[in-house]
């Protein structure tokens, strides 16, 4: 099973195809993803956060001049591809701050890194 989690930013290109070259990009991408997914005989599951969700909405409620002709249409977009949500609890918190600091340890600027790990 293959399962991706997609953040506020990828969802806004993978929708609005006036975000060149950002738009192509995911649609490349995805393309590939699932590609890779029916070779290995395993489902293309793509995952929300319940955090993005918020995002996505207080980008519509924060919307000056309250223009919101993409705001069906965007939500439409998302729910016909039917992610799975993924829920933010202190178990996933735990995991997301070892994970980072891993990432860190690995990818981050060497003279801010912790030494002995």
């Amino acid at each position: 099973m293959r399962d991706f989690l997609i953040d506020t930013n990828i969802w806004e290109y993978w929708f609005n195809e006036a975000r060149e070259p950002e738009h192509s990009n995911v649609l490349k991408r995805v393309s590939e993803l699932k590609k890779k997914c029916e070779k290995a005989e395993a489902p293309f599951r793509v995952w929300i956060s319940s955090v993005t969700w918020g995002e996505l909405e207080y980008g519509y409620q924060a919307e000056r001049d309250k223009e919101r002709s993409l705001e069906t249409p965007f939500r439409q977009f998302i729910r016909g591809i039917a992610p799975k949500e993924f829920v933010i609890n202190k178990h996933v918190t735990r995991d997301y701050g070892r994970i980072r600091a891993r990432l860190f340890e690995k990818y981050g600027p060497k003279e801010k890194r912790k030494k002995g790990l």
